[in-house]
């Protein structure tokens, strides 16, 4: 394991805890959120390498996700994942990748490998 840290975010907890153990066998270390006041809340005190986001959360959407993630000094890579068509997404401006649920798992760790500059956890 090399240190890298993803912030996943979804409301769903059987998801969350899906991607977090996908992301943790392929060798990252995880932090959890269910929600965009939890996201901040764990982004004031650290930074992760990236942030795998749901697009609508019951407090707001990965917009808001992206505007902090870029508060506390250099922006960090956000994933963009929903169970809607990107065509039916009003915005994911500041995203550097979109993962479709259901996604399959090589997909979804693709991804995040990309945004952490190609170099899995």
């Amino acid at each position: 394991m090399n240190g890298k840290t993803i912030l996943v975010v979804e409301d769903c907890e059987e998801i969350r805890n899906i991607v977090a153990r996908l992301l943790a066998m392929s060798g990252y270390e995880v932090q959890q959120a269910d929600s965009v006041a939890r996201a901040v809340t764990s982004l004031e005190t650290s930074r992760p390498a990236a942030i795998l986001t749901d697009v609508l959360l019951p407090d707001g959407t990965a917009d808001d996700i992206i505007s902090h993630a870029g508060k506390y000094g250099e922006p960090i890579p956000v994933i963009a994942m929903s169970g809607f068509h990107r065509r039916g997404m009003t915005s994911l401006a500041g995203t550097v990748a979109y993962v479709e649920k259901p996604f399959k798992a090589n997909d979804l760790i693709q991804a995040v490998t990309a945004a952490c500059g190609g170099i899995s956890g």
